[in-house]
């Protein structure tokens, strides 16, 4: 089903502190969360749309989030949300 694989691409950004990050290591360098979802869904024909909004940001803390709205197998609008969080 595509929401196991995007969830799939989303965990793979989860760091050891169980925070989401924007960007993770492989053996080819960094990716980008945008960049790996974009290509995911373009490869499979698939409609949808990736927003990114800064929320909050103070001393010692920070906080994005991104929205991820997509049509499923079925045609259905599906949308999820990864919160990233900056110590």
């Amino acid at each position: 089903m595509i929401i196991n694989d995007i969830q799939a691409i989303i965990d793979s950004y989860l760091d050891e502190n169980d925070y989401y990050n924007r960007t993770r290591e492989s053996k080819n360098g960094n990716i980008d969360i945008k960049n790996e979802l974009t290509e995911y869904f373009t490869t499979l024909n698939i409609k949808f749309k990736i927003e990114e909004e800064e929320d909050f940001d103070s001393p010692g803390y920070a906080e994005d989030f991104m929205a991820i709205a997509f049509l499923d197998e079925n045609d259905e609008l599906q949308l999820l949300t990864v919160l990233f969080e900056y110590y």
